[in-house]
């Protein structure tokens, strides 16, 4: 009975409480309050005072100095061409800021107080700066048109000829410290060890989103998918506990290098709910973590890097375009489509570690609830994706060239129905009947029992039905996973004022109701069977 699991689910809830200590949980705070411009890109905050903060929008700049109690707006774009798409304060003068507008790039030498434009380009390519690097004495300017850079602060810039002469740049990492440049173009990654004078391709993605695919599933792939600018990497940090180590993230989700940039390979997709990176951020705070910004939400992962893990709370807007973090990387900073948001990260880690408690006696408690592969199998079928449709249609097309095809003809001739009488009357015109006549014909298309070009579209099919059956079974996978995690965190850590808890309640029903939709209502069904059984 339904009695018998809410007695048992609070005697757990009362044991964990006695046993167990809480941890401070995260929680996005809306700092966006009198912004005026919510559609935002871009967002930096100050190395030398944590309460200033950029952000840029369809519109303009604008600048906080209470960390988000009140915003001034410090420059306007022009209407015709507004998105500021990237703001830089510089690493060694935080009085010197920089911000790519599709207007060309702009600077502030006071802090963010004052704007001039220092770039404009040849053209509406060149105008369109992307993003800003630092390396050395140069500042390098990404553009959809080519690289540029300057030695003087941005007075003059010169354009890096050669491999970049009229590329699509769209993102910049400088690393002055391992002497590292990274740029990332429609054609791929490109890494400099020497300053910018020889560059190598370290990432075609085409090729590496490929390499890590099993042969066997490859041919499900076609390289048109990969071409275009579609998997273009748009975010790039780096571990500073470790400054080998790099991130990369596109389309396909995030790939990590080990020795620099030189070589890559995919960071798990397990719990990543969008794999559409928008932007790249590492926290090396007291549980070092990467985050990544999608248009689905905020994610992050630990440096084991084995699942992702959304950090949805208070967070009540999904398309996050940047991330930033102060100097001391005790606050994560987002910008969205719906405005600005802060995460403190200095208590959001376990307090302390529990009783050694029996991990299968836990478990138990969930053993009436369907398990994984069985949610995963039912929602398969439900989404009508199951491996044996496509087999069924290739069996079909190999019947058919056994299968002749039918055509049936009737012919009517009408040439003698009027006619003169050729007896006695010879003036006299006479009506007759008219000759039908009908044929019926089976014709075999022998060549289809070697080939048929239905296949053709099969393929087709069932190379689209995989993906649509990875990202069923990614989906419910990650949303399962997440309601256990937060069953046993209600049952370890149970809120102790009403509000949290009904949040907390609120998600569980969420959860559940996402795997009810892509179940087909089968996941509610079966535990109200179950627990009825009790």
């Amino acid at each position: 009975m339904r009695l018998k699991s809410l007695v048992r689910v609070i005697f757990w809830t009362f044991v964990f409480i006695s046993c167990h200590s809480s941890y401070a949980e995260q929680e996005w705070e809306n700092v966006t309050h009198n912004l005026k411009d919510l559609d935002l890109h871009t967002i930096a905050v100050s190395p030398d005072d944590p309460d200033i903060v950029f952000v840029g929008s369809s519109s303009g700049i604008f600048r906080t100095q209470d960390s988000g109690d009140s915003w001034q707006k410090v420059y306007s774009t022009s209407t015709s061409y507004g998105n500021v798409n990237f703001i830089a304060i510089h690493p060694e003068r935080p009085e010197i800021i920089f911000a790519a507008t599709r207007d060309g790039l702009l600077r502030s030498t006071d802090s963010g107080i004052g704007w001039e434009k220092v770039f404009s380009g040849i053209g509406d390519d060149e105008r369109w700066a992307t993003s800003v690097g630092f390396y050395k004495d140069k500042i390098l300017l990404g553009t959809r048109g080519g690289l540029f850079f300057s030695t003087d602060n941005g007075k003059n810039w010169k354009n890096l000829k050669g491999r970049f002469s009229n590329s699509d740049i769209t993102y910049l990492f400088c690393d002055t410290e391992k002497d590292i440049i990274l740029v990332s173009a429609k054609e791929g990654l490109f890494r400099s060890i020497d300053g910018g004078n020889k560059w190598d391709r370290v990432f075609e993605t085409s090729r590496d989103i490929l390499s890590d695919i099993p042969e066997e599933v490859q041919t499900q792939y076609e390289v048109g998918e990969f071409q275009e600018g579609a998997e273009t990497i748009k975010a790039i940090t780096q571990d500073p506990n470790n400054r080998d180590r790099i991130f990369i993230g596109n389309t396909f989700g995030v790939f990590y290098s080990k020795d620099s940039g030189l070589t890559w390979k995919r960071l798990t997709n397990s719990g990543l709910l969008d794999r559409n990176i928008n932007f790249l951020l590492f926290s090396p705070n007291q549980s070092p973590r990467l985050y990544a910004a999608t248009d689905s939400g905020i994610f992050s992962t630990d440096k084991d890097s084995s699942h992702w893990i959304e950090v949805y709370k208070g967070l009540n807007k999904k398309e996050i375009r940047a991330i930033s973090s102060d100097k001391e990387n005790s606050s994560l900073w987002l910008a969205s489509k719906g405005g600005v948001f802060r995460l403190n990260l200095d208590n959001t880690q376990l307090a302390s570690q529990g009783p050694d408690f029996n991990t299968h006696k836990i478990f138990n408690q969930f053993s009436t609830e369907p398990t994984i592969k069985e949610l995963q199998e039912i929602a398969v079928r439900y989404a009508e994706v199951h491996p044996q449709k496509i087999e069924s249609w290739r069996k079909a097309a190999a019947k058919k060239a056994i299968l002749p095809d039918l055509s049936v003809g009737l012919d009517r001739y009408v040439t003698d129905l009027l006619h003169w009488d050729s007896g006695t009357n010879p003036d006299t015109f006479l009506k007759g009947d008219d000759v039908i006549a009908w044929d019926v014909s089976l014709t075999w298309e022998l060549g289809d029992l070697i080939w048929n070009n239905d296949q053709t579209s099969i393929d087709t099919r069932s190379r689209l039905m995989v993906q649509l059956r990875d990202d069923i079974l990614d989906e419910i996978t990650r949303t399962y996973f997440e309601r256990r995690r937060l069953q046993i965190e209600l049952l370890f850590s149970p809120p102790t004022d009403l509000k949290t808890r009904l949040e907390k309640e609120l998600r569980l029903q969420e959860l559940t109701a996402d795997i009810d939709a892509l179940t087909g209502g089968y996941f509610t069904k079966i535990l109200e069977e179950r627990d009825l059984t009790q």
